[in-house]
């Protein structure tokens, strides 16, 4: 699960994004056997997606790992994840959405002291 999502990260990086999709997508998939960490390797993947010009297949990947981040309390995760959303929204002209989302993330990186969610 670690090796295809650093590969999908330094394809990524690369900007050789249709290899990035592929590991993450073999992360996922990984994550899912071993019923592990699969929100993270979603963030990555949904990540893709946006660099890809497909924000609504980013959104819908964003919104599920949202779902499991909660479901696993994983809020640094969940965190990151609003700060995306509401980047889309606020791309899209959806300001109300976005400010909504941006405020989630921002109460949500005080209550857990978070120094760099804070900064973002």
């Amino acid at each position: 699960m670690f090796i295809c999502s650093n590969l999908g990260l330094i394809y990524q990086r690369m900007n050789h994004l249709e290899k990035a999709a592929d590991y993450f997508k073999r992360s996922i998939s990984t994550a899912e056997r071993l019923n592990r960490r699969r929100n993270i390797a979603l963030l990555n993947y949904g990540n893709v997606k946006y660099m890809q010009s497909r924000v609504d297949e980013a959104e819908a990947i964003y919104r599920e790992a949202m779902e499991i981040a909660g479901e696993m309390g994983d809020r640094h995760v969940a965190r990151v994840l609003m700060n995306n959303i509401a980047a889309i929204h606020s791309a899209r002209g959806e300001f109300a959405e976005a400010l909504e989302m941006f405020t989630g993330a921002l109460n949500l990186a005080r209550s857990m002291n978070d120094r760099k969610g804070l900064r973002l």
